[in-house]
C-alpha cells in the first residue's frame, strides 16, 4: 500500500482506490418506472466510499413501499455505530415537496428515503410519478 509521511506500519497505508461507474435503479417506492437516466459515479479510498447518482424516470406508478434505490456499487459495511452512513438529495423534480434524508443501511447496497421525522418516505407520499429527477450525493463505509 501506499503509505505517507515516513510512515512505514502497513496497517496506515493506503490499499485500496477505484473508481467506478454504475447504473442505480428505483427498487421500491414506484412500479415499473422507465429510467430515462440512472448513472452513478462513486469513488472507494481505502473503506469509504463517495459518489453521486442522477435518475430520471417516467410512467411509473406510485405504491406504499419504501422509497429505495438499488445498485450500490460496493456492499456497507456490517459494522454497527456507523449511522452516518448517508447522503444528501441536490436537486429534484416531481420528486417530494419535503425535505428528506438519505440513509444507507448496514451490510447492503441500497439508498432508503427517509421523512425527517424519521419515518420512511413512501411512493405514495412523493408528489408525482411522472418526469421524476432526483440528484443525490453520497458516503458509506465498506468492509
Amino acid at each position: 500500500g501506499l503509505t505517507f509521511n515516513g510512515d512505514t506500519a502497513a496497517a496506515n497505508a493506503l490499499d485500496d482506490y477505484e473508481e467506478i461507474d454504475f447504473a442505480p435503479t428505483i427498487s421500491d417506492g414506484y412500479t415499473t418506472p422507465s429510467h430515462t437516466v440512472n448513472v452513478g459515479r462513486a469513488t472507494k479510498i481505502g473503506r469509504l466510499v463517495v459518489g453521486h447518482i442522477q435518475l430520471s424516470f417516467s410512467s411509473a406508478s406510485r405504491n406504499s413501499g419504501q422509497v429505495t434505490i438499488a445498485g450500490l456499487p460496493f456492499t456497507s459495511t456490517n459494522t454497527s455505530g456507523y449511522a452516518s452512513m448517508g447522503g444528501v438529495i441536490t436537486y429534484q423534480v416531481n420528486f417530494s415537496s419535503n425535505f428528506n434524508q438519505v440513509f444507507i443501511g448496514n451490510n447492503g447496497t441500497i439508498i432508503q428515503f427517509h421523512e425527517l421525522d424519521g419515518s420512511s418516505l413512501t411512493g405514495s407520499e412523493t408528489s408525482g410519478a411522472n418526469n421524476v429527477q432526483i440528484r443525490l450525493a453520497f458516503s458509506y463505509v465498506t468492509d
